[in-house]
């Protein structure tokens, strides 16, 4: 499903790692095996896509080219 960013979300976003709270981003292998990690690279390419620096080639890079689909969480809990 893709989502419209909205202007609030992409200075929450851009903005996450120095507010503290990095993105948690969620992919699975194309067997279903799960990689969830911390990335506070993760910052707003487009209206509707993500960017962010993957460091390894393993765990979520390989998996991404075997399964695309992803999960990204943001959570600020002062604003909650």
């Amino acid at each position: 499903v893709t989502i419209e960013i909205t202007s609030e979300m992409k200075e929450l976003i851009n903005n996450a790692l120095s507010d503290k709270y990095p993105c948690i981003v969620g992919t699975s292998s194309s067997d279903g095996l799960p990689n969830v990690s911390y990335k506070g690279s993760v910052m707003v390419f487009s209206a509707t896509e993500l960017a962010f620096w993957e460091r390894t080639r393993k765990g979520g890079f390989a998996q991404l080219t075997d399964n695309p689909n992803i999960v990204v969480m943001y959570r600020n809990t002062e604003l909650r």
